[in-house]
């Protein structure tokens, strides 16, 4: 999966922010740009693989309650009499 380049640029400039303000270490946009390679490949999978766990048990969870909430009984038409 590829970032979009307005995207790339935005987040490179907020990694070189977070490096000078948090650690007084002023970083080039290449590095910034490596640095940001590595946490794509290395680090967002896990990210992705919990949001994707999340949405199955969301699904599951919803699937299970589709015969309560859609289920109708049959032969009602003597019981409202």
């Amino acid at each position: 999966m590829e970032i979009p380049a307005e995207e790339t640029d935005a987040l490179i400039h907020s990694i070189q922010k977070y490096l000078a303000e948090e650690f007084d270490q002023d970083t080039s946009p290449l590095k910034a740009k490596l640095l940001l390679n590595y946490m794509w490949d290395e680090i967002a999978p896990f990210a992705y693989n919990a949001g994707v766990k999340d949405a199955q048990d969301f699904i599951r969870a919803r699937n299970e309650e589709l015969a309560d909430t859609v289920f109708r009984d049959g032969l009602n038409y003597w019981k409202q009499r």
